[in-house]
C-alpha cells in the first residue's frame, strides 16, 4: 500500500505540470487545421516550414514541448523505484495482493509453454491504451499516432520482466492520469478525441 500512496502523492506534486500537459494537448490539437494549412504551403522548403511553424506556435502561446516536461520529471523517480524495488531486502518476499506474491520480482501468475504470464504489464498496456485513447492528438500524421499506438507496446515490453512493485507503481499512476484526464474533459479544459 505504500507503493500507491507514494503514487499518489508524486501524482499530487506533479498535479500542476499534468495539468499544464494535457492543456498544451488541447491547444496543439486546436492548432492542428493551421499546422497542416502550414505544412502543405511550405512543404518542399523545410526551413522556411519550421520559422513558420514557430510563428503559428508563438502567436497561440504554444510550446510545442510541452507535453514531454511530467514524463522527463518522473524518469528520476522510476529509476530510483526501479533500484529501490530490486535491491530493498525489505521488500523481498512482501506479498501484496491476489497474485502478487514477492513486489521485488515479476508477477509471475504461470508459466504457459515456458513463457510467464505477468499480468501487471499487461495491466499497465491496457491503461495506457486507454489513457491514450482519452488524451488529445496534437497531429493528423499517421507516424506519430502509430508511434503513440505502439508505446504500451514498447513499455509493456521494457517492464514485462521488472519488479512487480514498479509495475504497480506505474498502474497506479496511469489510473490517476486517466481520472484526471476525465475531469478536465468534464470541465471542458480539454476536448475528448
Amino acid at each position: 500500500w505504500s507503493i500507491i500512496i507514494l503514487t499518489i502523492i508524486v501524482r499530487g506534486l506533479l498535479f500542476p505540470l499534468s495539468h499544464f500537459q494535457y492543456k498544451s494537448m488541447a491547444k496543439m490539437q486546436a492548432l492542428r487545421p493551421r499546422i497542416e494549412e502550414v505544412q502543405a504551403r511550405y512543404a518542399a522548403d523545410k526551413e522556411r516550414l519550421q520559422r513558420e511553424l514557430m510563428k503559428v506556435y508563438s502567436e497561440a502561446g504554444v510550446n510545442p514541448l510541452g507535453g514531454c516536461l511530467p514524463i522527463l520529471v518522473q524518469m528520476p523517480i522510476l529509476i530510483g523505484l526501479f533500484i529501490a524495488f530490486q535491491n530493498a531486502i525489505e521488500l523481498r518476499g512482501v506479498p501484496f495482493i491476489l497474485w502478487i506474491g514477492d513486489l521485488s520480482i515479476p508477477d509471475t501468475l504461470v508459466h504457459i509453454l515456458g513463457i510467464p504470464l505477468n499480468p501487471l504489464p499487461l495491466i499497465m498496456a491496457a491503461t495506457m491504451f486507454v489513457q491514450q485513447k482519452l488524451s488529445p492528438m496534437p497531429s493528423a500524421d499517421p507516424m506519430q499516432k502509430q508511434m503513440l499506438y505502439m508505446m504500451p507496446v514498447m513499455m509493456t515490453v521494457l517492464f514485462y520482466n521488472f519488479p512487480s512493485g514498479l509495475s504497480l507503481y506505474w498502474v497506479t499512476q496511469n489510473v490517476l492520469s486517466i481520472g484526471q484526464q476525465y475531469y478536465m474533459m468534464r470541465i471542458r479544459e480539454v476536448p475528448s478525441t
